[in-house]
């Protein structure tokens, strides 16, 4: 998914929540909007690491024509070449983001359910496009990973 299409369905979940359970603040709302979309942090590092471009621009372009060459690909061909990890998507993140709310400060819980947001999206995005199960667990994915994916 595109960050815009992440952006609008954390504004519209956390808005539901804003509704449903007043108590969690504005702040709240905004860390649970920024999580749902700031998660994908990874995806601009691993194009500067691929690229050695610092372009946010550039990144998301590269992204778009990444993702029209995937969806041309056999569903075999989609998983075969989608080995890739990114290091804020996994229930490991989840888990340590989950430790730091529950040790460090309950703010975090807010980061948490926008994490867990967008990775509930990414897993149905994938598994409805034929990418399959990835992004569940971040070692399995560093585990099956042979170089950055769709060149």
């Amino acid at each position: 998914m595109y960050p815009s299409q992440h952006l609008a369905i954390g504004i519209i979940f956390a808005g539901i929540l804003f509704l449903i359970f007043p108590e969690i603040s504005i702040l709240g709302f905004f860390l649970i909007v920024a999580s749902t979309v700031l998660i994908d942090v990874d995806h601009y590092l691993i194009y500067i690491g691929i690229t050695g471009d610092w372009s946010l621009k550039n990144a998301y372009n590269w992204y778009r024509a990444r993702g029209k060459k995937f969806k041309k690909l056999s569903r075999e061909e989609r998983k075969e070449l989608g080995k890739c990890f990114f290091i804020f998507h996994g229930a490991e993140p989840l888990i340590v983001v989950f430790l730091l709310a529950y040790f460090v400060n309950s703010l975090f819980y807010f980061i948490l359910i926008g994490m867990c947001l967008h990775m509930f999206l990414d897993v149905a995005f994938g598994v409805f496009h034929g990418y399959g199960f990835r992004k569940i667990f971040l070692v399995y994915d560093i585990y099956r990973f042979d170089g950055p994916g769709l060149e």
